[in-house]
């Protein structure tokens, strides 16, 4: 839950509302001890002290029971506060308790910050009155946790670092006194299930070094799911993003674009450190994996060179057919020189999209701009549905950005097939008011079933008098059918001339139809 900007306060506010209370009351409000000489990052890790370690995988943990895990500290400087966000899949367990007194490392903890109100996410500040921490190793907190179903949950820190940017939702950071201190963090796993594995959840970024106002691109095609690393897919049905900055999207591709800060609602660009959260969810039992990354957002040039694209909106094509479309490559941070250019689509199949880039390299100017042409095929029998295509640029052997494309993949629509269309052609109300449409609908492709039906409308001068349909049959890869509508015409038309046109309407997706461009038109007299 993000509060509002007039709300929120950060761990070193908190620090300095406490101290400046205790120094006014005519106390010390700690001894500040000195940290230099460390030459490691501090590590902050999730860790079941009862279980003696990081991964409780017990199947007598019933749904009912409580499992308890700590928050630890180990090559630690002096400290007297810490901030964590931690997150865990409340499917299976949900956060009960939190005791920062028994057995901690602090001897007198006031909790600035305890927020269990979101499923899934523990938020926690601790500031130590009156004195600092000096046992490099310790508790800093007991979380309890009461197991409600069976299953799988990570439990995961969001990623450390000293200084959060302004706007960021979640870090993981000691402090002493007003100084920050950055840390790593391990994170830790809950398994009450015997014989099946959670999902892993892994990604990267480009570029390494962002610039405030650039676009940063993600790729997680490290994810798998154990039980079914071999498909396309790798298991994985989803990809859910939160950037840190007030922002997420759910995705079923493993890769994304996001730049941070609201231009789309005409707020500001961001910089700073932002930790970036990715759950991913498998096909079979819909476990979670969670992975952190700390993504720093430079506000200036200098080591955040690199390009950008804009690729153009989503497009589409019809398999067995071709796309083109221009991408715009933009220098940013001062990038100078020639990259070289790469595209491939998701998910990968060996009847999937292929694609194709002229020029592959270009060169840019400071703040320049260069262009390529990606030409995307589908071939006959790629499935239908919705592809990513990533382009990636490169200076010698060193990534400097990426981008995306999506790209719709639709059936071949069904046509009216050799056989002859037939139908009455003069009707007599008296003696056979019933009109009867008949032809031939094949679907042309050969590994995609359609809905299809027969759809007739009548019209008089132009304007539409009444509409037939058939019955709405799956029509196989490759088949075809004859399909019948019909209308019982009613007196008082005696004597009128009836236009038609017979379409088809189409469906890959249930209950969205289209209208195939395949058509027969013809006339019918009603006679009395």
């Amino acid at each position: 839950m993000r509060l509002p900007e007039t709300m929120r306060i950060s761990l070193r506010e908190i620090l300095a509302l406490v101290l400046l209370g205790l120094t006014l009351g005519g106390l010390s409000p700690y001894a500040i001890h000195s940290s230099t000489g460390q030459s490691t990052l501090p590590v902050v890790s999730v860790f079941s002290n009862s279980y003696s370690s990081s991964n409780v995988t017990d199947t007598a943990l019933v749904p009912g029971t409580v499992v308890t895990f700590e928050v630890n500290v180990a090559d630690a400087p002096s400290f007297n506060g810490y901030e964590f966000v931690l997150y865990y899949d409340s499917s299976f367990i949900q956060a009960t308790t939190v005791d920062v007194r028994t057995g901690t490392v602090f001897t007198n903890p006031f909790v600035a910050l305890q927020d269990l109100a979101v499923p899934g996410i523990i938020r926690l500040s601790v500031v130590n009155l009156g004195s600092s921490f000096d046992g490099a190793f310790g508790s800093l907190v007991h979380l309890a946790f009461r197991v409600v179903d069976t299953g799988v949950s990570p439990l995961v820190l969001a990623a450390g670092t000293a200084n959060p940017a302004n706007a960021a939702e979640s870090d993981t950071r000691l402090v002493l006194g007003l100084n920050p201190i950055a840390v790593s963090t391990s994170d830790g796993y809950f398994k009450n299930v015997a014989g099946k594995l959670g999902p892993v959840a892994a990604f990267t970024f480009l570029p390494a070094m962002p610039l405030k106002g650039s676009t940063v691109f993600f790729n997680a095609t490290d994810s798998f799911d154990a039980d079914f690393n071999s498909l396309p897919d790798r298991g994985l049905s989803t990809y859910t993003w939160d950037f840190g900055d007030g922002q997420g999207q759910v995705s079923i591709f493993p890769f994304i674009t996001h730049r941070f800060g609201q231009p789309q609602m005409g707020g500001a660009d961001y910089s700073g450190n932002f930790s970036i959260r990715l759950t991913v969810k498998d096909t079979d039992e819909g476990f979670v994996g969670i992975r952190t990354l700390l993504v720093p957002i430079s506000p200036t040039a200098g080591s955040s060179a690199g390009v950008t694209f804009n690729t153009g909106p989503t497009l589409s094509t019809p398999a067995g057919s071709s796309v083109v479309s221009s991408i715009l490559i933009f220098s940013v941070g001062g990038f100078i020189g020639t990259v070289g250019l790469t595209s491939s689509s998701f998910p990968v199949l060996p009847n999937g999209l292929s694609t194709a880039l002229n020029p592959t390299s270009v060169s840019l100017v400071v703040d320049g701009t260069a262009h390529t042409v990606l030409t995307t095929t589908a071939k006959v029998d790629t499935p239908p549905g919705r592809y990513v295509v990533v382009i990636r640029a490169s200076s010698g052997s060193v990534a400097v950005g990426a981008g995306i494309l999506f790209v719709e993949v639709q059936p071949r629509e069904p046509i009216f097939g050799s056989a002859k269309f037939a139908w009455t052609r003069k009707i007599s109300v008296s003696s056979n008011p019933l009109e009867t449409w008949r032809g031939q609908v094949a679907n042309p492709n050969p590994v995609t079933p359609l809905q299809v039906r027969l759809h007739i409308t009548g019209t008089i001068a132009g304007v539409p008098i009444f509409t037939s349909d058939s019955a709405t049959i799956l029509l196989s890869p490759g088949g075809s059918q004859f399909l019948t509508a019909t209308r019982l015409f009613p007196s008082y038309q005696a004597g009128l001339t009836f236009g038609f046109t017979a379409t088809i309407f189409w469906s890959f997706v249930p209950g969205t139809y289209l209208v195939s461009s395949s058509r027969v038109t013809g006339t019918i007299m009603v006679s009395k």
